[in-house]
């Protein structure tokens, strides 16, 4: 059965972000960067994107921007 793993997500505020869902989820930071925070709740992670990351150049969009599941058969 299929497992969600990853989200990753654009937002300008990032640490506004990362604070609302360490306290809304209990999630802890397992990374961070200026352009991007790394929250783990243990099995899901959640990455937090800032715009001006090197891999967002070019691209104005903002919110969901990827997730990942976890597959036992392609």
């Amino acid at each position: 059965m299929a497992k969600l793993r990853h989200i990753a997500m654009v937002v300008e505020k990032m640490e506004e972000t990362a604070r609302f869902y360490e306290k809304a989820f209990g999630m802890k930071r397992v990374r961070q960067h200026e352009t991007a925070i790394g929250l783990s709740d243990g099995v899901v992670s959640l990455v937090i994107i800032h715009p001006s990351n090197v891999n967002m150049k070019g691209d104005d969009r903002r919110g969901l921007h990827h997730i990942g599941f976890l597959v036992d058969d392609m």
